[in-house]
């Protein structure tokens, strides 16, 4: 390890410092943008409370200008809430935040995985209305009867495919060539409508950064290339 004063080519004269630079600089830091990971307790800091987000909390109960109930509960809760959250904890009325963390948070909405289809036994998840896309279709056949969950008890279940959606975190079955299912294909065709060249690719790139929105990161684009170098080092040393 390199220590801070000493010149790292001193023990080398022959090597550049920009050669013995770039050799101790792992290839995870040698990128313009660097994301640090979730639960990374320097870089990224401390994660939202809300289950299953995985953006930067910013934000302490005590640090929300809380009133009334919500004056005390640095005492009991002590999570961080990522700005998404706080706005939505905000619209929703600002209720006991230690409950509404728990209980009442939803996921945002770049975030938020469709439902199964309420055909019980279907492993697929809900394309409209409550149904994948098969059982849609034959509930459509039937005139759209009113009480869908009746419906549903009625149904079997239908052909799904052995993989994983290609979404993170989607636990449905592929429905399509594009690798998506039921409800990830439908949103992506409609995002199509904005954007008719969006490609299956370009659409899971999109949910991608949506989800890094409230992440935090270092931005090195346009930095000469020898300080980039050095911000780098520096970024896996504190790392």
């Amino acid at each position: 390890m390199w220590r801070c004063g000493r010149c790292p080519a001193a023990d080398d004269p022959e090597r550049s410092w920009v050669e013995v630079l770039r050799a101790a600089v792992r290839e995870e830091f040698q990128h313009e943008v660097y994301w640090p990971r979730p639960g990374d307790p320097v870089l990224f800091g401390p994660t939202c409370a809300v289950q299953g987000c995985p953006g930067r909390g910013v934000n302490r109960s005590l640090g929300l200008k809380a009133k009334g109930a919500n004056r005390s509960t640095g005492t009991r809760f002590r999570g961080y809430v990522c700005l998404a959250h706080v706005g939505m904890w905000r619209r929703d009325g600002e209720p006991p935040i230690d409950a509404w963390v728990r209980h009442a948070a939803r996921a945002r909405r770049s975030q938020a995985l469709p439902d199964g289809c309420l055909v019980g036994a279907c492993r697929r998840s809900t394309n409209a209305y409550g149904f994948c896309a098969m059982h849609r279709r034959r509930w459509e056949r039937a005139g759209r009867p009113g009480d869908r969950v009746a419906f549903a008890a009625t149904e079997t279940a239908g052909p799904a495919g052995d993989e994983r959606c290609a979404v993170a975190a989607c636990r449905f079955p592929t429905v399509a060539k594009q690798k998506l299912c039921d409800g990830h294909l439908q949103r992506y065709r409609n995002a199509r409508y904005c954007c008719p060249q969006l490609t299956a690719a370009g659409y899971l790139e999109h949910l991608a950064a949506a989800r890094c929105v409230s992440a935090p990161k270092f931005d090195m684009r346009g930095v000469p290339g020898v300080v980039r170098l050095e911000l780098q080092y520096a970024l896996q040393c504190r790392h």
